[in-house]
C-alpha cells in the first residue's frame, strides 16, 4: 500500500505536534516553516533587524504551565524556548521540515 503525504504548515508547537501524529499514523510529512529554525513565536528573534514573524519577547520562559504545555514523550525543561527544539531533534522530525 502507497502511504499517503501530509502537508503540515509551520513547525511551532502545533506543528511539531501534527507531524509527530503523521508520522505515528503512517504518513509522510512535508512542513513548510518560514522562519531558519522550528518553534514558531518561540524561535528567538534578533530584533535589530525588522522581521515578518512574531515572536515571544526574550525574556519570557513560558507562558501557561509546563506541564500542561509539554509533550508526552519529552519531560518539561527549564528553558522551554529550547524545548521545541530538542523535541524535534530528539525525534527525527527535523528530515520533514522545510525551510
Amino acid at each position: 500500500m502507497t502511504s499517503k503525504t501530509a502537508c503540515v504548515v509551520g513547525a511551532g508547537a502545533a506543528g511539531i505536534a501534527t507531524l509527530k501524529e503523521c508520522l505515528k499514523q503512517g504518513f509522510e510529512p512535508v512542513c513548510y516553516e518560514l522562519d531558519s529554525d522550528v518553534g514558531g513565536i518561540w524561535c528567538k528573534k534578533d530584533y535589530s533587524q525588522p522581521t515578518n514573524t512574531p515572536a515571544v519577547w526574550n525574556n519570557l520562559i513560558m507562558n501557561s504551565s509546563k506541564f500542561n504545555s509539554c509533550y508526552s514523550d519529552l519531560p518539561p525543561q527549564f528553558e522551554d524556548t529550547l524545548y521545541l527544539t530538542a523535541e524535534v531533534r530528539s525525534t527525527l522530525l527535523l528530515q520533514s521540515v522545510s525551510k
